[in-house]
């Protein structure tokens, strides 16, 4: 049997999308939640590196660690990869040969397929994005302790510092998916409250990630209603909301096939909104938002590599 409709197969391959960022963005939808802006004056990098990459590679990588865990990838020959945590130190920011759009997008929490659609203006060599011809390598450090939100509002004011940058956000009216309990009730499982994020378990999603979704199960870890509406986003083709004011992390885990995409259809396979309500509880429901995009009003080429 065929899993998976036609309109799942141009997405569920990586490969293609890594190679034609534009044209994935364009089925995916804007990151659920609000962007988090760091506050002027905050905490900064102890040290900081930025240097332009005139290697000519595709291959990247780009992330942070921090107490709680870490938000790092890597593309190597066009294949998209979570990279072990012993390939990052811990409290340390890594950009090795991104265009300064996808650095945007990690230090803004906006995801990598969607930042096209979410990151808007800057000079044409920021907004091309994967097409642009410069990138960039960052080292960033700093001595004290600090979870991955603050070392992204840390990457924030870096990229304000080196690259004199200034953005905005504005409302932009979108249809989107509202996420909320199901009339017979969630059906989740808490998280350990004493799990070690740091502590990376082989076949496992780290924690506030996710695995799978196309052609296999969605599972993850220790997330959010939020994280996963966020996540969820990727298969409805517009943005999915938070909702239902369920607070804490829990882990996810649903069957192994289930039809992404609201339109796509397969006798015998439940779709995404019968595996919400059956397996977790949860139900999509289709209303207009004013949802959030981030502006670039100035950008400027690094005038100096170290700090």
């Amino acid at each position: 049997m065929n899993h998976f409709g036609k309109p799942a197969i141009a997405v569920v391959s990586l490969i293609a999308a890594m190679l034609a960022v534009q044209a994935a963005s364009a089925q995916a939808a804007m990151p659920a939640g609000r962007i988090e802006m760091a506050s002027a004056g905050g905490p900064e990098f102890d040290v900081a590196t930025v240097k332009e990459n005139r290697t000519g590679s595709r291959d990247m990588k780009w992330g942070c660690r921090g107490t709680d865990g870490q938000t790092l990838s890597e593309v190597v020959n066009y294949k998209f990869s979570l990279i072990a945590s012993s390939s990052i130190p811990q409290g340390r920011c890594v950009v090795h040969n991104a265009p300064l759009l996808w650095v945007i997008a990690l230090a803004y929490g906006i995801p990598w397929d969607r930042e096209t659609q979410v990151i808007l203006g800057g000079p044409k060599w920021v907004s091309e994005g994967l097409d642009s011809p410069v990138r960039f390598d960052i080292e960033a450090e700093t001595d004290q302790p600090a979870t991955c939100a603050q070392m992204l509002a840390m990457l924030q004011r870096l990229l304000a510092n080196r690259f004199a940058m200034k953005l905005h956000v504005e409302d932009r009216p979108q249809p989107v998916f509202e996420l909320e309990s199901a009339k017979k009730g969630a059906k989740l499982t808490k998280a350990p409250p004493d799990r070690d994020c740091a502590k990376v378990i082989a076949g496992e999603p780290l924690c506030h990630e996710f695995r799978g979704g196309f052609g296999s199960g969605l599972t993850g870890r220790s997330v959010t209603m939020n994280e996963l509406a966020t996540r969820l986003s990727r298969y409805t083709g517009r943005p999915v909301l938070d909702k239902t004011r369920i607070d804490g992390e829990y882990d996810v885990k649903t069957s192994d096939f289930w039809m992404p995409f609201p339109d796509a259809k397969d006798p015998g396979v439940p779709t995404i909104f019968q595996m919400l309500e059956e397996q977790l509880g949860l139900q999509l429901k289709s209303a207009k938002d004013p949802m959030q995009v981030l502006v670039v009003d100035t950008a400027e080429m690094p005038k100096s590599s170290d700090k």
